[in-house]
């Protein structure tokens, strides 16, 4: 039920799924160190596109060992928690086999969204299509009070902007 380290969902993905149908009841989800791929694509089935989509209300907290009780007992730096765009996990330096990695790691894409990103790395993100081509880490398009702190953005690139993370502002 992800109420507890105990009970925690088994990937991200599952954790933000339950986030939305609670419809508000959680507003955290705090993420163990590891790392995080996303699960689902956002556009006629291209693997490509699957991406970690932001909601309003619910923010992200990494870096945990798995064992606390408050986001403020989280050691940053001592539990590497990241967030994915290499779909195969094959990358190499030099952005080696990065062909079939997904065009956004993160994305929100709403009037008004706020949220927070606390202690991630977000890496391996490629917008590298016409189509999909800003935003490689991050895209975020008509959003509203967005936090990100305590993140590291690595490796991730773009065809026309944002390699890290590219904003349209609202």
């Amino acid at each position: 039920d992800g109420l507890s380290w105990a009970t925690a969902h088994q990937s991200l993905q599952a954790g933000l799924d339950h986030a939305i149908a609670s419809g508000g009841t959680f507003d955290q989800i705090w993420v163990a160190e590891g790392t995080y791929r996303p699960e689902s694509a956002v556009s006629g089935g291209d693997p490509r596109t699957r991406t970690f989509l932001m909601h309003k209300g619910i923010d992200l907290y990494g870096g945990f060992a798995g064992t606390e009780s408050s986001p403020s007992e989280r050691k940053l730096g001592a539990h590497t928690t990241i967030l994915s765009g290499d779909a195969n996990g094959d990358d190499q330096p030099g952005f080696v086999n990065r062909a079939d990695n997904y065009y956004n790691v993160i994305r929100a894409f709403s009037d008004n969204l706020s949220f927070v990103l606390d202690g991630f790395t977000v890496s391996g993100g490629n917008a590298d299509d016409s189509g999909q081509d800003s935003g490689g880490g991050a895209h975020l398009k008509a959003v509203g009070d967005v936090r990100i702190v305590n993140c590291t953005f690595t490796d991730n690139s773009a065809r026309s902007a944002g390699g890290a993370v590219y904003i349209v502002p609202p």
